[in-house]
């Protein structure tokens, strides 16, 4: 294993990592989050030496991000300057482990996931180590080493401090292993796959025992799931269940039922409960809204961040896209500033242009596999575990809830199984 050694490539790579954190420099997306739950609860931390949230024991969130800024030091330049030395180490782990050599065409597929690397969150964390994670074991299956094995175990492992979802990825392992593949890479990925669980186990077992501790039952995610599945509703327009998809209804039906913060493990609870009620009253709706998510998991694409907060606020930009729609580009842009202008167009080019690409990676890895899968052969680890964990996230998109944040963490995985997937059909081809 070792790096591909290509100093432009590098250089190019390292100035449109640099560049995107730049152009976001000024994000707003899930900055309420960020200074409301995460800086808290890091102080928290800090000041008493206990996991809470605004003076009690907290279970939401999990605890990996909070510690990340509390290491940190509290410093945003701080936390960007480490998510974006996180997001180059990535990409190169990706070439030294995989039969891949660098190309300048490839930059391209760096854009979205530095584009998810450089937002204060702790989507950032987990779409890096996932490229650790499906890499080391794409190069363990095919040679066989300790330190790739403890390199994506302990990634997944510290995937589930980071957020509750990782868990699928040491039971995604196994249903990769369906896949056409050769006997010894089963065997070596049904190992590596059991080393994923346990060392997951491992990583969580503080969590666990100090809700055990505190709560009675030991927990292995935050208190967030049941008040996510209930506003997931929300994401339906004109829903049956008048469940409207923001953070103030959630609070608003936790102060109705005397339930307290939202994210405590009783109101997590009481909002699964209501979740199962209201979904059992009205399933056609809810499938009607499964199949919503799922257009938008296509439709939408993936996040290629928010440069035009160079220039607008959040708020700004949505009203500017309102005034688009009703009046037409042509009045709108000739009414706004010229560096406005040009950052908003230049965003909507992008944001189109990686739509495409996203289609393109998904059929394209798709199709490719589909067609292996039925002449039986052999389908690159790297592909089958990329494609297990992009069917797991359409089912959870659909069933629960979807954002384009939520799917980014796949692209760079996507685009590296295609290309891997062309490496190997030139390799067989005489």
């Amino acid at each position: 294993m070792g790096l591909k050694r290509d100093p432009v490539f590098w250089g190019l790579a390292l100035l449109e990592i640099a560049a995107v954190f730049l152009l976001d420099l000024h994000h707003e997306a899930e900055q309420g989050v960020y200074s409301g739950v995460f800086i808290p609860s890091a102080r928290g931390l800090w000041e008493t030496g206990t996991f809470s949230l605004y003076g009690e024991k907290a279970f939401y969130p999990m605890w990996g991000y909070p510690l990340f800024v509390l290491i940190c030091g509290f410093s945003p330049a701080a936390i960007l300057a480490a998510q974006g030395a996180l997001c180059f180490a990535a990409i190169a782990f990706l070439y030294a482990t995989l039969p891949l050599q660098p190309r300048f065409f490839h930059l391209a597929a760096v854009f979205p996931f530095a584009a998810l690397c450089s937002i204060k969150w702790p989507n950032a964390i987990t779409g890096a180590l996932l490229i650790f994670f499906i890499c080391s074991f794409a190069g363990y299956l095919n040679r066989p080493r300790l330190r790739l094995l403890l390199i994506g175990g302990f990634a997944a492992g510290a995937a589930v401090n980071m957020r509750g979802e990782s868990w699928i990825w040491g039971a995604g392992i196994f249903f990769a292993l369906v896949f056409p593949m050769r006997a010894e890479m089963r065997a070596r990925g049904a190992k590596f796959g059991i080393a994923v669980i346990l060392i997951q186990l491992l990583c969580i077992g503080p969590w666990a025992i100090r809700a055990y501790a505190v709560l009675g039952t030991p927990r292995l995610t935050p208190t967030h799931g049941g008040g996510l599945a209930l506003v997931s509703l929300g994401q339906y327009p004109d829903n049956p269940w008048g469940v409207v998809n923001t953070d103030s209804w959630v609070h608003a039906f936790a102060a109705q039922k005397n339930l307290g913060s939202p994210y405590s493990p009783a109101a997590d609870a009481a909002m699964r409960r209501e979740f199962i009620r209201l979904v059992a009253a009205h399933p056609a709706a809810f499938a009607e809204k499964a199949l919503h998510n799922l257009g938008n998991f296509f439709y939408r694409g993936v996040f290629t961040g928010q440069f035009f907060t160079l220039t607008l606020t959040e708020a700004g930009f949505w009203k500017t896209v309102e005034t688009i729609r009703a009046g037409g580009a042509g009045a709108a842009f000739a009414k706004m500033p010229l560096t406005t202008a040009i950052t908003i167009m230049l965003y909507f080019c992008l944001d189109y242009l990686f739509r495409a690409g996203w289609l393109f990676l998904l059929f394209g890895v798709g199709i490719t596999v589909s067609g292996m899968v039925i002449r039986g052969e052999p389908v690159p680890p790297m592909a089958a575990l990329t494609v297990t964990f992009t069917l797991a996230t359409i089912a959870l998109v659909s069933f629960l809830y979807y954002e384009p944040r939520h799917v980014t963490y796949l692209w760079l995985p996507l685009a590296a199984s295609l290309l891997t997937l062309k490496a190997a059909r030139t390799t067989e081809d005489p």
